[in-house]
């Protein structure tokens, strides 16, 4: 999934895993074996600046 976002957004895989994990801990996505789940909307909205 990280491959595929990293080429899809042309950005370094590494940048997609540390955001991942960033939302990951603020609770705003679920992410699991290529699977990312948006759990806070509201708040995933208010992130993005």
């Amino acid at each position: 999934m990280h491959e595929f976002l990293s080429l899809l957004l042309g950005v370094q895989r590494a940048t997609v895993t540390l955001a991942t994990h960033t939302l990951v801990g603020e609770s705003m996505i679920w992410a699991k074996r290529g699977r990312i789940i948006v759990r806070g909307r509201a708040k995933l909205g208010a992130a993005k600046g």
